[in-house]
């Protein structure tokens, strides 16, 4: 690069010249060059700057370093905006390590499937729901699976983990279920072979689609052009797979200008809209379907009340029965509480007559025998867990009911968080089993086969609605017992309470099969003055009713009961438009009272919602509350 220099400094500057230029320069002219240079700068006014000339070798570097940072400025536009190109591999994806993929429906499970040398095993409990006929049988050490006409079994073989995803039998021979550590797993081959399922078995790597959703749940399209598929919704998501023109895949949802979709590798991840076709229909991802259950409903709409028959009254009851049910037109049902679990190995006391059942056919109606387990010393876990015991309640019920000409079987199992003298949530899977096993005998025999269950609530999950539908005939709501004796005040059934009951009911069971119950009772409350309450009462410190601190208690009373207490006491009820029901409140005695009434007026709309629910009937309890007035509504909507 040229330089200003004084021209004492000339011999220094072509000296320096001369060591640093090539070989083949003329130097000479370079000097000549470099005098006319110093000569014209001296002349040159000093306000003037000295023109410059850059060499090509600084241009060429120069562009060169442009170039580089228009490329790297380039890059980092395209790793900030463009789509990413980082890859999920396979065996991460799927996550191969912990043992054989297992895609169920659209889910990658949690679980996995192992390899023996011969075949493929998955935990019994992945099918759990989409196929819960599954029952792991611990006092037989076998695997039970219900079919509406027979219960198939399988022995269950010890087994244990070899590593790298593999399970080794301890005995000889192939076995089509093993337990380690007391999981079961399951053959594919016998999953195929028993459940309404597809399975294909994919490869690289190696994973199981199983295929068990018989609805319409999925829009099938296929792929328009050729696309990645990503974990997330946007181009920064990493690719999963390449989706290729013609591919089936089937939506799942929208997430801003990407669609969900799932694909016949396995794959769940987002492409952008504009990759697919137009979706089709929905389908379903597989076309077996569980066969069905036999149905043995009454062909009408059922109008159903139950008989509390108790121990000192089993003698007459044929007599009662005749007297009361003539208050009662229009019945096509009546359900006698004749028999209750007795002991653990599942025997039962039963109050059955033969007679009392001609009486009823005599009149056109049907008879249900109830069978309850409200025996507090018997621990319902052991007796529905136990294959035997079960075994010993069904032949019983069985015989019973031949005996006595029964047309069907009323199921009262109630609950109790310990299980003893009622259902707890470990009872749960083994009435289920329970229900199937029955279910199976009253179709051999023609029964009708109902149960009866509370209005759902996230406690009383256990009871598995959606399975008892399967293979009941009739699911019975006991739609009261909104409060109860040892509650809070309030209504048996206000108008909330019923409604919600059948509509989450039937979030889980068809219509044609569900029931609902409504009460012939009501519960009278009654505030104590502390100083009347005995010793032992629970005070409560409210002084509100102008009684002062008082001891609370309540008494079930039947319709007509009721209406005495009203006559007596000269009383005229309140409409309450939230619960539609009468009210009364009054004051006998130093004692303070509270009623929410069960009547003719407040059945009304309880009807209503049953009937634009378009339910299989009703069911009553119980035989003798009724007043006629109650009656007549209920004849007049279900009356034959």
């Amino acid at each position: 690069m040229p330089m200003q220099t004084d021209p004492q400094n000339r011999d220094e500057i072509d000296q320096s010249k001369q060591t640093e230029e090539p070989s083949g320069i003329d130097t000479e002219s370079v000097v000549s060059e470099a005098e006319s240079d110093i000569e014209r700068e001296q002349m040159s006014s000093s306000t003037i700057p000295p023109q410059t000339t850059v060499p090509k070798k600084v241009i060429i570097i120069a562009a060169v370093v442009g170039v580089l940072l228009i490329g790297a400025l380039l890059f980092l536009v395209a790793e900030m905006f463009g789509p990413s190109k980082k890859r999920i591999e396979p065996e991460d994806y799927f996550k191969t390590a912990k043992g054989i993929p297992v895609i169920l429906n659209t889910t990658l499970a949690e679980q996995r499937g192992y390899r023996t040398e011969k075949s493929i095993y998955i935990p019994i409990n992945m099918l759990a729901d989409v196929d819960s006929h599954y029952y792991h049988d611990t006092s037989l050490q076998e695997v039970l699976y219900a079919t509406p006409t027979q219960i198939l079994s399988k022995p269950i073989v010890e087994a244990k983990k070899s590593g790298e995803g593999r399970l080794t039998a301890q005995e000889a021979g192939d076995a089509s279920f093993l337990s380690v550590d007391g999981a079961v797993y399951a053959d594919i081959e016998i999953v195929r072979e028993w459940s309404p399922v597809e399975i294909d078995l994919l490869s690289d790597p190696e994973r199981l689609w199983i295929r068990t959703d018989t609805k319409a749940n999925y829009k099938k399209t296929t792929v328009k052009k050729n696309s990645a598929l990503r974990d997330d919704a946007n181009n920064k998501g990493s690719i999963l797979e390449d989706l290729t023109v013609g591919e089936t895949v089937y939506v799942l949802g929208e997430q801003g200008g990407f669609t969900e979709i799932f694909t016949e590798k396995g794959y769940t991840g987002f492409v952008k809209k504009n990759a697919l076709d137009t979706a089709g229909e929905a389908v379903a991802l597989t076309g077996k379907k569980a066969p069905a259950y036999n149905g043995h409903g009454i062909g009408e709409p059922v109008c159903m009340i139950w008989h509390q028959i108790f121990e000192g009254s089993a003698k007459t009851q044929t007599e009662r029965f005749e007297k009361a049910i003539e208050k009662t037109p229009g019945v096509n049902v009546v359900s006698p509480t004749w028999f209750s679990l007795a002991a653990e190995n599942g025997a039962i006391t039963s109050f059955g007559d033969p007679s009392y059942v001609e009486a009823a056919h005599e009149r056109g109606i049907k008879v249900w025998g109830l069978v309850d387990n409200f025996n507090k010393q018997v621990d319902n876990l052991k007796v529905l867990s136990d294959h035997n015991a079960r075994a010993t309640l069904i032949a019983s019920l069985m015989a019973e009911a031949k005996r006595t000409g029964l047309d069907g079987i009323n199921v009262d199992f109630e609950s109790n968080s310990t299980g003893l003298g009622g259902l707890s949530k470990a009872c749960g899977i083994h009435f289920i089993q329970f229900l199937r096993e029955l279910s199976i005998e009253c179709d051999k025999a023609g029964l009708t086969l109902s149960v009866d269950n509370y209005v759902p609530m996230s406690y009383n999950e256990f009871y598995h609605r959606d399975r008892q539908a399967e293979c009941v005939d009739y699911l019975i709501i006991m739609g009261y017992d909104e409060h109860y004796g040892g509650s809070d005040p309030g209504s048996t059934a206000s108008i909330s309470f019923v409604t919600n009951g059948i509509l989450n009911t039937l979030k889980e069971v068809p219509a044609s099969k569900v029931i609902n119950a409504v009460p012939f009772y009501t519960r009278l409350w009654k505030m104590t003055p502390k100083d009347q309450a005995s010793s032992s009462a629970k005070i409560i410190e409210d002084y509100s009713l102008g009684i002062g601190p008082y001891a609370l208690s309540s008494s079930a009373l039947g319709a007509e009961a009721v209406n005495s207490i009203l006559v007596e006491n000269n009383l005229t009820p309140k409409w309450l438009e939230g619960e539609k029901q009468n009210y009364v409140e009054y004051s006998s005695e130093g004692c303070y009272y509270k009623l929410w009434i069960e009547d003719a007026k407040s059945m009304e709309p309880r009807i209503s919602i049953m009937k634009s629910q378009q339910l299989a009937g009703i069911a009553c309890w119980k035989l003798g509350l009724e007043s006629a007035s109650l009656w007549n509504v209920i004849y007049e909507a279900y009356g034959r």
